[in-house]
């Protein structure tokens, strides 16, 4: 866990030293020059229809220039391990237009969960994990006024599973390939900007 909160902490200072701020030079009638900084603030909420098989996910992204944006995924899983997950990220834009075109995204996860073990709450346990993670997409703003956003994302994640009161092997395995610990890490999006 420290690795790897190590690894997004070097990455994300290092991909922020590239930051750019567009700037153009104006004349103003008195004919001195004057700067004026590009604003595009944006933000998008999007959903992801594909997940419904085992959550409700939500984004939020805000973009922060023309390379870079951040935001949080909230999702609620339910099933064999019913609970919140929220997953803070960090996304550079290769394009410099942020927040459509290719991008790299670092995310850290943090979740609380219930393993539901047996029909008996008393056999079931709450447990709290964590990770990161690491994927590649790319978000497509579109339609007749360009605020309809579709976004494809794939990658990784490493979340520590729950490991007391006997869990199954067998529910790691879920826990791991397509639970809240996933460890492939894929996301179809649609939402709208704003």
């Amino acid at each position: 866990m420290k690795k790897i909160i190590t690894i997004l902490s070097v990455s994300l200072i290092f991909l922020s030293s590239f930051n750019k701020v567009s700037a153009k030079s104006e004349n103003t009638k008195s004919s001195k020059d004057t700067t004026t900084i590009k604003t595009t603030h944006k933000n998008i909420v999007t959903f992801a229809p594909l997940g419904l098989i085992n959550k409700l996910r939500f984004k939020y992204e805000y973009s922060i220039n023309d390379n870079f944006s951040t935001g949080m995924v909230a999702s609620y899983y339910y099933g064999l391990f019913p609970g919140p997950q929220i997953e803070p990220f960090f996304r550079y834009y290769f394009g410099s237009e942020a927040p459509s075109g290719i991008f790299l995204q670092f995310k850290v996860v943090f979740a609380y969960q219930e393993y539901i073990f047996s029909d008996t709450p008393a056999n079931n346990f709450y447990f709290i994990s964590g990770g990161g993670g690491l994927s590649i997409g790319y978000q497509k703003i579109t339609g007749k006024n360009k605020n309809f956003p579709i976004e494809f994302s794939v990658g990784f994640k490493a979340v520590n599973p729950p490991t007391n009161n006997g869990m199954a092997n067998v529910a790691t395995g879920v826990y791991l390939l397509t639970g809240p610990g996933s460890i492939f890490d894929g996301t179809f999006a649609v939402g709208f900007e704003f």
